[in-house]
């Protein structure tokens, strides 16, 4: 046995020799500390080389590196910049090439969309006059019809002029204007005599009214194939082709155009070219288009000037049938941009390389004395003390043999250090195993986990095969086993030793280690070991180091091992270490549990002053229900009986009231156990002997702390079931009691004083609750006197409804007779009208037709108001309806040019539940008012969407028109209200239709609301109730008039 006094560390407690602290700077390289006062040892001394800086001044090298470098400079140098030189040129050829290629593209494109436009109104042409109304009338009155649905088909063609063999015009339609009066000889002109041949003609390009351009196309009318009995004639608006032309993009300021032989612009990029007639015929690209043989070969792409005079790089393509041109321009600056980045990119590169080149021919002249630069750098570091590098020459001279004896007196030396460099590294080892140990001890306050990972640290460096570590209780007088690592199954280990008891007992008393390096041979083992574990285990060897903080021994850490073992002193010394750094762990862990133990007790406390926060916030709670519930004085019991059991921490609860005849009958409980419900259902007579009637008769809190075994002196009956305390409180209104309020308990546990004041309380709030519910019924039969007086004035206004009804029928049965007069003159049956007569006739009609929608507006608002229409609820299709009504109303969008945007269903259809023709009838109104309100041109966006869990879908209407200002927004759905207009116009109408919409979506169940903004258009939204399936929002899908 050997006891560790001295735990210092010593020169006689160190496994070899080290060297002087003063001597050694650490350093951290590949995770070991390098001592470079090491190197500074010279066992060798190199003789320096005589005047080394003579080799710089030899004048045959410098001479070497001249002839390197003009020799280099001028291969590499001469060689990037042909390579750079002929890289420019190809490339610019190439970018040409792309962008010619590019545009003439962008030209053929063009040409064939144009030639195809055109190609579709000759068929449609061609197909009219192959019709078979022509091989059985001919040209007669019912081809007419042919020649309208033509107009219907193609939107390029106002009019179609249907002419007979002999020249004349014998039918006209047009979609603006009436056939002109008189007959019309076209016997002379080219396009009748170029289809009399038949033949297709297309006349040269005019511009209506000096803006829109505009050809003539004649085609034969053939009654057989070959039979041309006439010929149609049609003028076709190009304005379309400018579509195709302002499509097409050139880079980013190039342009596009088509010209016709004399240089008209048909259409341009900038559309106003077109308006300013300018004439393009002296260009050279116009010219070069329309060079005499347009079937020659020209070239596709030339370099010419444009209008403005700037140089562009203009693309041809030639349509031969028109006798027209499209060209593609592009500026030239703005063509070769990237040419140019490119060349400037390769200019960059080439003097970078010119650089590289100058640098490659000085390093290569100077690799003729690199070998000797090398050997003397070498030289030099080996007489600094770096031992690390090596001198590397291949030469295969003799400066390569002086290299290899410099190498390999480099390795003896670094071999001599070797021994050294193995024990600082087992150092290293060791100082990071407590610097592990420190880490665990001050990372965590679980002082299990830390001591656990502390003996498995311990185990692994040393190789024990078992660590326990030991510490005291609070009394200092057992020390528990808190750690462990190593133990076997089956193994007796001690789990408790006292103070003084055994080996381990003795260090914790001592606060000495104890090592014995084979408890087999070692007789000391046998007289201080109480328990003879370690031999009976079989472990030969022990070693217990004790763990002190402050001189103050805390426990201690018990090490075993298989086999007999003697310890390095290196070892005990870390050992040593690592006790004293778990010494502040366990002591922090000490502290720890005391402020535990002081953080319950504040817990307890503020668990507390919640309760009495509770308790004061139940109390503001229920004051608020009796200010909000002035006659459910039912909530208002619940409420107190409530926060009364919860916060006195009762079973349940009941709340009885005096009744005129003094029994207590109950209002209120808070426990759901049926038998004792219906037990405290039972009138209770004031005159029995129970805790609630002593509460009323003493008028005073009664408590009774077990109903089971309540004493001799009750009189009362025990009532059955579970209850065992109870607390009763009187409620007291004027020094009388009116009720009482009861609180129970299962178990046997009195309510303490500041309980019993809190349920005191909550009565006080019920006598309140109580009194307040009385004013409160005094203030209804006032209300309902006023509900009388409101009852008179609805039946007024149902009286002015029907007066309304009345009126507005009687008014319509004439209207619909001048309605229908009007229909007959228009139809010819009072004879054949004039064109003056027929304009005021259709006034009349028009004036009629709205006087009706205001009347019937009117009658439907008088129905609503009556209250005797009856909604007829079905599930349809909301997609569908809103579809069906845009497809209705697309004639009227129609005739100002606004797009209807209509939703589509996205995955499957949403299914609304309302009637079907009242939804329709908000959708018409609603659309009606946007196509009024939109500007020609516009555009109507129809939208839907699920809301919530699928329960309401909601449709928008949205339009761009003028706006809604947002004092008036919240007024449009007020009767007989009419939105102000600028100037002097009026709206039409009498502003009933969005108050219709509002009571038949009111009558859903839903909201009808707007969302405007001045200058932007308006946003009307409705509700209405859906089906069970429901789906995210619609698509949209654009219908074009």
């Amino acid at each position: 046995m050997s006891l560790l006094r001295d735990r210092g560390a010593g020169p006689e407690n160190d496994c070899c020799p080290m060297p002087a602290i003063s001597r050694l700077r650490p350093s951290v390289a590949r995770g070991y500390l390098i001592v470079d006062a090491l190197i500074s040892c010279k066992p060798m001394a190199a003789k320096p080389i005589a005047n080394p800086k003579s080799i710089h001044n030899h004048p045959g090298r410098s001479r070497l590196e001249r002839q390197y470098f003009v020799v280099f400079g001028l291969l590499l140098g001469g060689g990037l910049i042909t390579s750079g030189l002929l890289d420019v040129y190809f490339r610019y050829r190439e970018s040409r090439e792309q962008i010619e290629a590019l545009q003439r593209q962008v030209a053929s494109e063009a040409a064939t969309r144009i030639a195809q436009f055109v190609l579709t109104i000759e068929s449609q042409l061609r197909a009219a006059a192959v019709s078979s109304t022509l091989a059985e009338r001919g040209i007669t009155a019912d081809y007419e019809f042919e020649l309208e649905k033509l107009i219907a088909l193609a939107p390029a063609i106002d009019e179609i002029t249907a002419i007979d063999a002999a020249g004349q015009r014998r039918l006209f339609v047009s979609r603006y204007r009436v056939a002109p009066d008189g007959a019309s000889d076209f016997s002379r002109a080219p396009g009748f005599l170029q289809a009399k041949q038949g033949a297709n003609f297309f006349g040269p390009v005019y511009f209506l009214h000096e803006t829109e351009p505009y050809i003539d196309i004649v085609v034969p009318i053939e009654r057989f194939a070959g039979q041309v009995i006439g010929a149609l004639q049609a003028p076709v608006s190009l304005k379309h082709i400018g579509e195709v032309v302002r499509d097409l993009t050139v880079g980013e300021t190039g342009r596009a155009y088509i010209v016709t032989r004399p240089g008209d612009i048909v259409a341009h990029s900038d559309p106003g070219q077109v308006l300013q007639r300018r004439s393009v015929a002296h260009l050279a690209q116009v010219r070069t288009a329309f060079q005499p043989n347009p079937v020659a070969p020209k070239p596709q792409t030339l370099r010419s000037y444009d209008l403005d005079g700037q140089e562009v790089l203009s693309s041809l393509a030639f349509l031969p049938s028109l006798d027209w041109a499209v060209i593609v321009e592009q500026p030239l600056s703005e063509a070769h941009r990237a040419l140019y980045s490119s060349i400037l990119r390769t200019s960059a590169l080439l003097l970078v390389g010119l650089g590289i080149a100058l640098m490659a021919s000085i390093h290569i002249g100077r690799r003729v004395v690199r070998p000797l630069e090398t050997l003397r750098r070498g030289v030099e570091r080996i007489r600094a003390g770096d031992l690390t590098q090596s001198i590397e020459i291949k030469t295969g001279n003799e400066i390569d043999v002086l290299a290899d004896e410099f190498n390999k007196m480099i390795a003896e030396i670094k071999n001599s250090y070797q021994l050294l460099e193995d024990r600082v590294r087992q150092r290293t080892r060791e100082l990071t195993a407590l610097l592990d140990v420190t880490a665990s001890a001050t990372r965590s306050l679980e002082i299990d986990l830390v001591l656990q990972a502390v003996s498995e640290k311990i185990s692994e460096i040393l190789g024990f095969d078992a660590t326990r570590i030991f510490l005291f209780d609070r009394a200092q007088r057992q020390l528990h086993r808190m750690a462990e690592c190593g133990i076997n199954t089956g193994e007796r280990v001690p789990e408790v030793f006292a103070s003084g008891q055994g080996v381990v007992g003795r260090v914790a008393e001592s606060g000495t280690a104890i090592v014995f390096s084979d408890v087999r041979t070692d007789p000391d083992y046998e007289t201080i070991s109480s328990s003879k574990a370690s031999k009976i285990n079989r472990h030969n060897f022990l070693a217990v180091f004790p763990i002190k903080s402050k001189d103050r021994t805390l426990g201690v850490i018990t090490c075993l091992g298989k086999d007999a073992r003697v310890l390095a002193p290196e070892e005990i010394r870390l050992i040593t270490t690592m006790a004293d750094q778990i010494g502040p762990a366990v002591d922090n862990w000490h502290l720890f549990e005391q402020v535990k133990e002081k953080t319950a007790a504040l817990e307890n406390a503020n668990r507390e002053l919640v309760d009495s926060l509770a308790q004061q916030t139940a109390v503001a709670g229920t004051l608020r229900v009796m200010a909000g519930m002035l006659s459910d004085l039912q909530t208002v019991f619940d409420t107190i009986l409530s926060h009364s059991v919860r916060l006195t921490r009762a079973r349940g609860g009941v709340i009885r009231l005096l009744d005129d005849a003094g029994v207590l009958r109950f209002v209120a409980h808070s426990r759901g156990d049926h038998k004792l419900l219906e037990l405290q259902l039972w009138p209770l007579p004031s005159e029995e002997q129970s805790a609630s009637t002593q509460a009323i008769r003493q008028k005073r809190a009664i408590q009774i702390r077990d109903i089971q075994n309540p004493g001799p002196d009750w009189q009362g009956p025990v009532p059955p079931g579970p209850w065992r305390t109870a607390l009763a409180i009187p409620l007291i209104s004027e020094e009388q009691p009116i009720g009482v309020i009861v609180v129970f308990r299962d178990t046997v546990e009195s309510f303490t004083d500041q309980q019993v004041e809190l349920v005191a309380t909550f009565a006080d709030q019920a006598v309140v609750a109580i009194k307040n519910a009385d004013l409160f019924q005094k203030l209804q039969q006032r209300t309902s006197q006023l509900e009388l007086a409101n009852a008179r004035l609805t039946r007024l206004d149902y009286l002015k409804s029907g007066f309304l009804s009345n009126v507005s029928h009687e008014l319509k049965s004439p209207l619909t007779a001048i309605g229908s007069l009007a229909d007959n003159m228009l139809d010819g049956f009072t004879g054949v009208l004039n064109a003056k007569q027929i304009h005021y006739v259709s006034g009349i009609k028009v004036s009629t037709e709205r006087l009706t929608r205001l009347i019937n507006d009117l009658l439907d608002l008088s129905v609503i108001e009556s209250g005797k229409i009856e909604l007829v609820k079905n599930p349809f299709s909301l997609s569908a309806l809103i579809g069906e009504v845009a497809e209705n109303l697309t004639p009227l969008a129609r005739e100002k040019s606004i797009t209807l945007n209509v939703p589509l269903a996205k995955n499957r259809e949403q299914i609304a539940w309302a009637d079907r023709d009242k939804i329709t009838q908000v959708l018409t109104n609603l659309i009606t008012n946007a196509v009024k309100f939109t500007p020609p041109g516009g555009a109507i966006d129809l939208a839907w969407q699920a809301l919530g869990e699928g329960e309401w879908l909601q449709v928008r209407v949205s339009d761009n028109g003028p706006g809604i200002p947002r004092n008036e927004a919240r007024l449009i759905f007020d009767e007989f209200y009419q939105i102000s207009q600028p100037g002097d116009k009026k709206a039409a109408g009498v502003g009933l239709g969005l108050a219709i919409c509002k009571k038949l979506i009111d009558m859903h169940g839903g909201q009808i609301w707007v969302e405007s903004e001045v200058g932007r258009g308006s946003s009307f939204y409705f509700t209405v109730p859906a089906s069970r399936q429901a789906v995210g929002a619609g698509t949209v899908i654009e219908v074009h008039p």
